[in-house]
């Protein structure tokens, strides 16, 4: 993998032009200076105007068509913006994708009405926004179901597998290493870091080269461990809802061994894959009316 880095002084960069051909800017100096950047920045912009899109379909369900669209948008300029940056997203397919898909979908229906059924507080009972949207306004429905799908089977597979199945595979394989970037960041925090430094663990790990990003650029994408496997699943779990966690874990952990079969092919599999499971699931959600899947 060629993660390189301009030299460019900051104050100056704004004069050159990016790998896409485009004039540099602040940004996208940033971008260059970590492996991490370009990787978690579109996700993490993809959750905070997901927030606001949840917040603002409260105060009136009209915002959440055209905010979506700004979103999906947003994270899909970026990720295009800094692909030379991350050339480990390629869209090859592999024939897995298929069959896997197919059984994932089907075990997270499965393992999602399992739950309720043992955990029935879970439930929350009351309608959902697409729900409420179907019963009131077909039109608005529909806009917003779209809107949703799009970003579903395009920008979310890009941004949620380049985090997990690149960035935190990658950076969590080893079970030292990963002790020694913990104490590395806990060394830069504010007030505990200056005890931390003083500390004789604190102070050799500070004499080492930061370790997550060490483990990232010396790890193969695609090289699994129980803690990199651990440790991608369980983000992508946390970002579901409670009922859907079985699920999340059967396709986290999935996507994983099947990204250490295609890793030759980049992120391409395992980015279809999860587009498809989207897909699918939208599809049973529409014709079955299974709104707490939406």
């Amino acid at each position: 993998m060629d993660n390189r880095r301009d030299t460019v002084d900051p104050d100056t960069s704004s004069e050159v032009t990016n790998d896409a051909g485009m004039p540099a800017s602040e940004l996208d100096f940033w971008a260059r200076q970590h492996p991490w950047h370009p990787r978690i920045a579109p996700w993490f912009v993809y959750m905070l105007v997901l927030a606001i899109a949840l917040h603002a379909r409260d105060w009136q369900s009209w915002t959440y068509v055209p905010i979506k669209v700004i979103q999906t948008g947003a994270v899909l300029y970026l990720v295009w913006r800094w692909r030379s940056l991350v050339p480990e997203i390629r869209l090859h397919f592999h024939w897995s994708v298929i069959p896997v898909s197919l059984a994932l979908v089907a075990g997270w229906i499965g393992l999602h009405d399992q739950t309720i059924r043992l955990f029935p507080t879970l439930e929350d009972g009351q309608p959902t926004f697409f729900q409420t949207l179907h019963g009131e306004n077909q039109t608005l429905f529909w806009l917003a179901a779209v809107a949703h799908l799009a970003a579903m089977c395009t920008a979310v597979p890009i941004v949620e597998e380049t985090f997990n199945r690149s960035v935190l595979l990658r950076s969590f394989n080893d079970s030292e290493r990963t002790q020694t970037g913990l104490l590395q960041w806990l060394c830069d925090m504010p007030l505990i870091g200056d005890w931390m430094v003083r500390t004789e663990a604190g102070s050799q790990a500070r004499r080492q080269k930061p370790a997550f990003t060490d483990q990232f650029e010396t790890t193969p994408l695609g090289q699994l461990s129980v803690l990199g496997v651990t440790a991608s699943t369980l983000l992508f779990m946390l970002v579901h809802a409670t009922s859907d966690w079985p699920g999340a874990i059967l396709c986290g952990i999935t996507w994983c061994v099947l990204l250490s079969r295609t890793a030759h092919l980049g992120l391409g599999p395992v980015i279809w894959s999860h587009a498809l499971v989207n897909v699918l699931l939208w599809i049973y959600v529409v014709t079955r009316e299974a709104w707490p899947f939406l």
